[in-house]
């Protein structure tokens, strides 16, 4: 007996399908579904903390075809450098370090957030809604 015509897998920063014997048109409403997908959750990584403070231009989405594979990825290049902290509300800036010291200072300089570890977080926070946004995009297609 031939396998499932399609298999999902949910990783850090991609969602590949498998694809086995779909007509053209099936494949090209779960791609377009999977584009759609893949936009979605990049624009919600943006959305709160620590999202907020990410760089729109460091973070890309997009699905490709590989023979019988769809592949939607969602792709984080670090942003090398810092940016200054300064007080917005009060005169000083007031924070304990991760040693423990007491920090009292006008402005810090801290290091640009990596990307990475938020898309790991959300694909696996949203992998049960991908997996069924896929199927119900195979059942609306067939």
């Amino acid at each position: 007996m031939a396998g499932p015509l399609v298999q999902v897998n949910v990783r850090d920063d991609e969602v590949i399908l498998a694809l086995q014997r779909l007509p053209r048109k099936v494949q090209t409403a779960v791609m377009d579904k999977l584009e759609t997908i893949m936009s979605g959750i990049r624009e919600d990584i943006f959305q709160g903390l620590p999202g907020k403070y990410l760089d729109p231009t460091t973070i890309r989405s997009g699905v490709l075809k590989q023979g019988s594979s769809i592949i939607g990825y969602i792709e984080s290049t670090d942003k090398s450098g810092h940016y200054e902290i300064v007080p917005v509300k009060a005169k000083m800036l007031r924070f304990i370090a991760k040693d423990g010291e007491k920090v009292v200072t006008q402005h810090v300089w801290h290091p640009y957030l990596k990307g990475s570890p938020l898309i790991a977080s959300k694909m696996a926070e949203l992998k049960p809604w991908i997996e069924d946004q896929i199927q119900d995009a195979l059942i609306a297609a067939l």
